[in-house]
């Protein structure tokens, strides 16, 4: 593929137009190869002039377009390399298009464009988390959905996990120990990393080792600690930082994975040396929000430079019949699902809301904490915090936030001060009285249920033995097992007989996986 090919169908994409089916199925072959020639840790140095690291996309198609406007694509493989650090996909409206793009800039300058593996390059997460939804919409007209969605799984698993320069360390999450070495990144062969679909369920020592590289996040304190906020991978100080990047010469850590408000955020680790945040989509999620966006800018012998941009409105981009439709195309009756949350909570939902928020209450003080000492915290850092410890990134933190903090200090710049905030959730003001304590939780479980049903479901796909579409009481307490290992105990489900019970209304003894998704639908 050629530089001008390349930026012609990237055009087409930005038009509006779609890829068809088998075109895109020849990309993702394609780039899976080209990703495959490519090292786990890239070594940069020497290469550009400038090396452009860009942060979490999340589906943004706009804040994309923004970075390869500034940056010039005419520019790359002459004097610019970009480095796009994970988390192309999920959570945004145009993950589709995203990936398509980056891969088609992949094939077109293949050592100048660099794609690292993001926590939500991950089969299990991605289906639970809207790309394969966005595919099962998109594609509801043919029957490739499924076989494209696996394609994609390929690409992700395929993805090199870090890159070097003269002076920065590029890794989508952070440090996962005290004494991890860039050498173990690069000992992971291609083959290896292939292997990896998903870093959920990590089974041996070089899954936990890549879990901790996607899913780590870097703190204000000494020392390593168990990340309570995700479940998965560590806090690391920046002392941890500072000795990793001594021991390497290196003078920065360039990482993504978290939203911050001016969209670049640095922590200090002493002599110039920082671990630096970058988050490329403005306004996350989808407009909603009000962080910058930025990339940075790395020179073998400056500090960092970021850029920044705000969310500007335009009107939507017309879709367009997709490029190079395929011929004999079936049509699909099967309505992609939705996963949207009522804006309109009713009492019941209210009360379980309740629960959830007094139940977390000590993870949320030390997220709050962490963000806005002061204790006045923004309404879009509140709902991000929200929406990541309490892991429930779907439902819309802002529009809830009257009803949830009802009269929050809106004078103190319209913060919310989130000590008063969090001091009206106890677990002893959620009931009324203890007699009605078991039937609060009965329901609050059925909504954890329903909350993750979409990542039970794809377990229990791999669980699903006989493959006869039907899972039984075993197989949904193995999903259960193995989604609670990664909810704090708080969160976890309890009696799986039970809720067993509670879905399976015709006593059969065996839950229909379609059931099991309308039962949801419907609650």
């Amino acid at each position: 593929l050629t530089p001008n090919q390349a930026q012609r169908m990237v055009e087409d994409l930005n038009n509006g137009q779609r890829l068809d089916a088998l075109t895109l199925l020849n990309l993702l072959r394609a780039a899976k190869e080209a990703l495959c020639r490519d090292d786990t840790l890239i070594d940069l140095a020497g290469l550009s002039e400038r090396i452009i690291v860009v942060g979490d996309l999340h589906g943004c198609l706009k804040s994309l377009q923004q970075v390869l406007e500034q940056v010039d694509i005419n520019s790359i493989g002459k004097n610019t390399t970009i480095v796009f650090d994970g988390d192309f996909v999920d959570r945004g409206r145009e993950s589709l298009e995203v990936m398509c793009i980056l891969l088609l800039l992949k094939l077109a300058f293949p050592r100048h464009i660099v794609l690292l593996r993001g926590n939500h390059e991950d089969i299990l997460i991605s289906s639970a988390y809207g790309f394969q939804d966005e595919i099962a919409e998109k594609y509801a007209d043919e029957d490739d959905a499924e076989d494209i969605f696996e394609a994609f799984g390929c690409v992700f698993s395929a993805l090199p996990l870090g890159a070097v320069t003269e002076n920065a360390a590029i890794l989508h999450g952070g440090l996962p120990s005290y004494d991890f070495s860039l050498n173990d990144v690069a000992a992971i062969t291609t083959e290896d990393r292939c292997r990896i679909s998903t870093t959920i369920e990590p089974k041996t020592e070089q899954d936990f080792l890549v879990q901790g590289i996607l899913w780590s996040d870097p703190k204000s304190s000494k020392g390593i600690s168990p990340n309570t906020v995700r479940t998965v991978g560590v806090f690391f100080g920046p002392d941890v930082a500072r000795q990793f990047l001594d021991r390497h010469n290196l003078r920065y850590l360039i990482r993504g994975h978290e939203v911050v408000d001016n969209g670049v955020q640095s922590l200090s680790c002493g002599d110039g040396k920082s671990v630096t945040t970058v988050f490329s989509q403005a306004a996350y999620p989808n407009g909603s929000g009000r962080n910058l966006g930025a990339y940075i800018e790395l020179h073998a012998d400056e500090p960092p430079k970021p850029f920044q941009w705000k969310w500007t409105k335009d009107k939507p981009v017309k879709e367009n019949p997709r490029i190079r439709v395929a011929s004999s195309m079936k049509n699909k009756t099967e309505k992609s699902k939705s996963k949207s949350f009522e804006k309109e909570i009713d009492d019941p939902h209210f009360e379980i809301m309740q629960y959830l928020i007094a139940s977390q209450s000590k993870e949320l003080e030390q997220v709050f904490r962490e963000k806005a000492p002061n204790g006045n915290i923004t309404p879009e850092a509140w709902a991000a915090v929200m929406a990541i410890v309490l892991e429930l990134p779907n439902i819309p933190w802002l529009l809830l936030l009257p009803s949830l903090a009802p009269g929050h200090n809106a004078d103190v710049g319209g913060c919310l001060d989130w000590k008063a905030f969090l001091d009206k959730y106890t677990l002893t003001s959620t009931t009324n009285s203890r007699d009605r304590s078991k039937k609060r939780m009965d329901s609050v479980q059925m909504e954890l249920l329903k909350a993750h049903h979409e990542m039970l479901l794809t377990v229990f796909h791999f669980l699903d033995t006989s493959g006869n579409g039907t899972i039984d009481l075993s197989e949904f307490t193995a999903g259960v097992k193995m989604l609670n290992k990664r909810l704090p105990d708080a969160r976890k489900l309890k009696d799986p007989k039970k809720l067993f019970e509670q879905i399976d209304v015709d006593g059969s003894g065996e839950i229909d996986v379609e059931e099991f998704s309308n039962f949801f639908m419907v609650m």
